[in-house]
This record gives structure tokens, sequence and C-alpha cells, in this order.
């Protein structure tokens, strides 16, 4: 069962509070968009190795998110769930905010963007999609994502 509240406390926050600070950084030297995109791209190098270093290239689909998101989540202390909707369509759940400090700095579903995009593609293929149902930054318990696979 999800957890109820929201705990920050646990949370590898020292990490999430680096990639805010150069985020902020970024986005006042060069803009928001690049500020953005430099935070995608270190996102998807580290979890990469993260994921292929945890042996999750043999475990893909929503075994392999399951077992490699919700437990690399786990060790940093950010709670979170994963769900089995239909045979397309799955629910991850964050109910810890990991980037606090970016709260009305930027728009959340472009903060998003820069983690969750790369997680699903990485473990469905680039043919599956995500969308955001509920936000913590919208005074939601979680914040709530959809991932299913795209019509042609």
């Amino acid at each position: 069962m999800p957890p109820k509240k929201r705990e920050q406390s646990n949370y590898n926050a020292p990490l999430f509070n680096s990639m805010e600070n150069s985020f902020i950084i970024l986005s006042s030297w060069y803009g928001e968009h690049r500020a953005l995109h430099f935070l995608s791209t270190l996102m998807s190098k580290n979890l990469g190795i993260v994921y292929k270093n945890a042996g999750a290239k043999d475990l893909s689909g929503p075994e392999g998110f399951k077992k490699y998101v919700i437990g690399t989540d786990s060790s940093m202390g950010i709670k979170s769930t994963f769900s089995v909707l239909g045979p397309e369509k799955f629910s991850y759940k964050l109910y810890t905010d990991i980037f606090p400090n970016l709260k009305g700095l930027v728009d959340p579903q472009k903060l998003d963007e820069t983690f969750v995009k790369y997680k699903v593609h990485f473990f469905f293929g680039p043919e599956w999609s995500y969308s955001a149902t509920k936000h913590i930054w919208k005074g939601d318990e979680c914040t709530s994502y959809i991932i299913r696979k795209k019509r042609v």
C-alpha cells in the first residue's frame, strides 16, 4: 500500500539539490531550454549507468521497470510504486518530490520530461509514452504517470 504522507527527509537530498542548483545556474546563464536539455542529458547518463550496472539490459518491459526503477528509487529514499493497469497500460507514482526547490521556477511537465521519458524509453522502448495525471506541485498526494503504448 502506498504511503499516505509525503516524506522528504529520507531521500538523497544532496544529490538532487546539486541537480536543482545546476539547473538554476544554467537557466540563469543560458535559459530554461538549455538548462532542461542539460538536466535531461545528465539524468539519462546517470540513470543509464545505474540501470546497466544493475543488470537491467537483461530485463525490460514492466518487469524491468518495476525491478530497476522502483528498486533504484527505493535505494535513493524515493517512495514510488508501479502497477499494471492492463496489457499495455501501467501506473508509475512518485510520493517524493525529488526537486522541491524548483517548484515555481519551471513547468512540472518540462521537468518531468528530463527523467521520466528516459525511464519509459529504456524499459519499454520509443513506441511507449507517458502522461502525468496528478502532480505533487499541484497539491496532489503524489505525481502519477500513466505509461502506455503509443497508438499508431
